[in-house]
């Protein structure tokens, strides 16, 4: 059985697997990516990922023919070049990753930024397969982003488009933080959500011990008012995004991940109404704002997913 095997790169781990044209998973694991050691650490980790999987490859007699990364980052993915901007991976800049994993394995690599290679995952065996048009969203520490239009990804003339995080937006947020810059994520990212809810809960003298996006959406559930009141923002700031992404791209989906986006069918439907709220209605007639389904396999899947596709294989129709 023909396979590639998907890695994708993070700053505290490495997850991979070995997957077949329909997208299962055959192996799978992830390994300490030691990020804050040098980029020399985090190559030789990476290999030892990929040796994982063709260890299991050559157990089950299926045949590997091609490595898909993803990383952190801005990427050259004619060269496979690292190019920089993965602030949270030391010395992870000029890091010529296909040619060197190439002379180790002696396999075709495909590298590409993690958030392309997630949305790839979705594309190929999610919420986005058979969508020629797509944005897709990563709502977590920032807001990651990716747009396929006609089943090719949107880079830019040097392969930094796609940062939808960056956006601006001109809005009013609980905190006053000197040090935001007005992009989208600042207001609207899972981080933002937290330090919205932590200054609630102190300016009322409530104890903010342990506040993540899960006991966010727990307090919002239970009726909380200082819960309602952030996620309600925190829904009108995704909204405001997503509305401004429809005006421009007119996607047939908007596909929505990250941890938070699974917290509950509320969390879907606010963002929705404010969506329909601030929108023009032709402009989003049709257009599906909706949740990934792949989790947080859709980074390894999407990559091998590339690799697939790039080498031609009958696992998609390009």
């Amino acid at each position: 059985m023909k396979t590639t095997i998907g890695i994708d790169l993070g700053g505290t781990h490495i997850k991979y697997a070995l997957i077949n044209e329909e997208g299962e998973i055959i192996k799978n694991g992830l390994l300490p990516s030691q990020a804050h050691v040098s980029a020399q650490q985090i190559l030789s980790n990476i290999q030892k990922a990929i040796e994982v999987c063709l260890s299991s490859a050559k157990e089950d007699e299926n045949e590997v023919i091609g490595i898909g990364v993803g990383t952190p980052g801005i990427v050259d993915t004619d060269k496979g070049i690292v190019l920089g901007g993965a602030e949270n991976l030391k010395n992870w800049k000029n890091i010529p990753l296909k040619d060197n994993l190439e002379a180790v394995f002696n396999l075709p690599v495909f590298v590409d930024n993690d958030a392309n290679m997630m949305a790839w995952g979705e594309h190929g065996f999610g919420a986005g397969k058979e969508v020629k048009d797509a944005v897709y969203l990563t709502i977590g520490t920032g807001i990651g982003g990716a747009i396929i239009v006609q089943n090719t990804m949107l880079r830019g003339s040097f392969f930094a488009g796609g940062e939808l995080g960056m956006m601006y937006l001109n809005a009013n947020k609980f905190t006053s933080n000197e040090n935001i810059k007005g992009y989208w994520e600042d207001f609207a990212s899972t981080s933002a959500l937290v330090d919205d809810y932590k200054y609630l809960l102190r300016k009322n003298r409530k104890p903010t011990l342990s506040i993540d996006g899960k006991k966010i959406a727990e307090d919002f559930l239970s009726g909380d008012e200082d819960a309602i009141a952030v996620v309600q923002r925190h829904f009108e700031y995704i909204g405001m995004g997503i509305a401004s992404l429809i005006h421009i791209m007119n996607p047939k989906k908007i596909i929505i991940g990250g941890g938070i986006s699974q917290a509950g069918s509320f969390y879907l439907e606010g963002i929705q109404e404010q969506v329909a709220q601030l929108t023009y209605p032709i402009c989003a007639e049709n257009v599906e704002v909706c949740t990934a389904s792949l989790g947080n396999a859709a980074g390894c899947l999407g990559a091998g997913y590339t690799a697939f596709k790039n080498l031609k294989s009958d696992v998609v129709s390009v």
